[in-house]
């Protein structure tokens, strides 16, 4: 949901306002092919010379995405999309229908950063939605969003991981095609920033900011102009078989089928606890004679060949989990491999300083943290610094001449915990 401006384009004393939502799922029943349904509505208001007004409407678009995985790196997409706008009467609704069809590359480097290029065609048929278009003022055909061209699609995306963060750029041109249609360079382009971050495995909240450059076309072509800002706050939520986290090692799944096949093929799939695909994953092949790497794609999946009658060390890692290694023999037919990875817990740390409780000065003592056996002796001035993952821990202190001394601390995620000893002399 968010809020969008578009300046003054009708006599240059105008302004339009709209608040505008949407809600959408979509749903995977096959790995190739996804299917959405979207909701969306919006409210404008505009005011000027020409006076002040306000109204809303609502819309619904159905969609599909085939995805196909070409290399480790590549992957590509056919994409369909029917938009049905509103409209005065639902026999005018489906006259209205615009369907849309399109074609998506895209490219994965450096593992994680992924480059998308898309290209498509639609076929706009939303000015049949209003029984006479020619009679609404400039202000309610600006707010209807309708137009009389079809349109040649362009858009490029780039996506950034940073942490828990992914930041993408977009950029999107829809070319106005047909005897009387704008320039193209008045026919909508957006360019936009946004950044969603995962959090508990499931939400993804997120905001995105965007800008239309576009020139603005006169409104008695019946074109359609986009707001010049705008601003929104997504949230979502994905659903997903889950499954209990577990902070041991999760024995990966093998399954062997179509036996007869000459070639030794293995399908590797690698989730996260919680059944999640990794993309990204680091994937080194190697066996006597061979040492290969990849990359799996956005669904967590890598087609490796491997020797028949070999055997093969696999090793798994990804940002923020700890590696796996198995052992996979080569078996002419196709093998299925699922491995799951254990998440990283980042360490946290135990910093403190011992000293003499009598004249407080410095010892040199050696620390033991209990129940993981790190041990550690203090500096020249008693100062000690020891890196563990986030728990409860037990303190054991000893120092020559003194008596041992045990303390409790508590590390948080990525947190410091501070402890201060004195420690009191041995008796003689």
């Amino acid at each position: 949901m968010g809020y969008a401006y578009t300046e003054g384009v009708i006599d240059g004393s105008d302004t339009h306002q709209r608040l505008f939502g949407e809600i959408s799922g979509g749903y995977a029943p096959w790995r190739y092919l996804q299917l959405s349904l979207g909701l969306d509505a919006r409210y404008d208001s505009h005011s000027g010379d020409m006076g002040s007004d306000s109204g809303g409407a609502f819309g619904t678009q159905i969609a599909t995405r085939h995805a196909f995985q070409v290399t480790r790196d590549l992957s590509l997409a056919a994409r369909t999309k029917l938009r049905f706008p509103a409209a005065s009467s639902i026999s005018r609704g489906f006259k209205a229908v615009s369907p849309e069809f399109g074609a998506i590359a895209s490219y994965l480097f450096r593992k994680h950063r992924e480059l998308s290029l898309d290209l498509g065609y639609r076929f706009d048929r939303s000015e049949h939605s209003v029984a006479d278009p020619e009679s609404l003022s400039s202000a309610d055909l600006l707010a209807a969003s309708i137009s009389r061209y079809n349109a040649a699609l362009l858009g490029a995306l780039f996506a950034l991981p940073i942490g828990p963060v992914t930041a993408s750029a977009e950029w999107s041109w829809e070319i106005a095609l047909g005897s009387g249609a704008p320039d193209p360079l008045a026919s909508p382009m957006r360019v936009r920033l946004a950044a969603q971050m995962r959090m508990a495995e499931r939400y993804v909240p997120g905001v995105e900011l965007g800008v239309s450059p576009s020139a603005r076309p006169s409104l008695d072509r019946l074109a359609r102009i986009e707001p010049r800002l705008w601003l929104a706050l997504t949230f979502g939520v994905v659903f997903e078989r889950a499954r209990p986290v577990h902070t041991e090692t999760v024995a990966p799944t093998l399954q062997i089928t179509d036996v007869e096949r000459e070639d030794a093929l293995l399908d590797v799939r690698v989730v996260d606890p919680a059944d999640v695909a990794v993309a990204g994953a680091s994937v080194e092949l190697s066996s006597a004679d061979s040492q290969a790497s990849f990359s799996t794609g956005d669904d967590g999946a890598l087609a490796l060949t491997l020797t028949p009658g070999a055997e093969h060390q696999l090793t798994v890692t990804g940002d923020g989990f700890e590696p796996q290694q198995i052992a996979v023999q080569g078996v002419r037919g196709r093998q299925k491999l699922t491995l799951t990875l254990v998440r990283h817990l980042p360490e946290g740390e135990i910093k403190g300083n011992v000293r003499s409780l009598r004249g407080g000065k410095p010892v040199r003592a050696r620390i033991t943290v209990g129940p993981i056996g790190k041990t550690i002796d203090t500096d020249e001035k008693g100062d000690f610094v020891i890196g563990v993952p986030p728990g409860q821990y037990t303190l054991e202190i000893t120092a020559p001449g003194h008596e041992t001394q045990q303390r409790s601390a508590t590390v948080e995620r990525l947190g410091v915990t501070i402890v201060v000893v004195d420690l009191r002399r041995a008796p003689k």
